[in-house]
């Protein structure tokens, strides 16, 4: 996850035109790679990693609540919506079903101390 590919030169190359991922996999295979992802950054979350990052301010924020705040922001203040149905999706399964699930995560993870 957050994958950043490191030269042996260390030099930056930045490619010109678009890219597309054009990911032939279906929603099941997108939802179970995401759960591991979720179960990850739990982990890091509560190894206090995320709180070094730009997601440090997200976290201060109470658990759930903090995933619709994410997605309100997305959706509705950086007018995601104007995407159509496309933004709509994207927005709830990365933006706030996403989040959610890392919640969930915490929480067991806590639970299971």
């Amino acid at each position: 996850m957050d994958e950043h590919i490191i030269t042996s030169e260390g030099v930056d190359y930045r490619l010109k035109g678009e890219f597309a991922d054009d990911n032939l996999n279906t929603m099941d295979w997108w939802r179970e790679k995401h759960r591991g992802y979720a179960k990850r950054e739990a982990v890091d979350a509560l190894a206090g990693e995320k709180f070094k990052t730009s997601k440090g301010l997200y976290y201060h924020f109470p658990p759930y609540f903090r995933a619709f705040i994410y997605f309100s922001i997305r959706y509705f203040l950086l007018l995601g919506f104007l995407d159509g149905y496309a933004g709509w999706m994207w927005h709830f399964w990365q933006g706030l079903w996403y989040r959610w699930i890392v919640d969930v995560e915490i929480g067991r993870l806590k639970r299971c101390k």
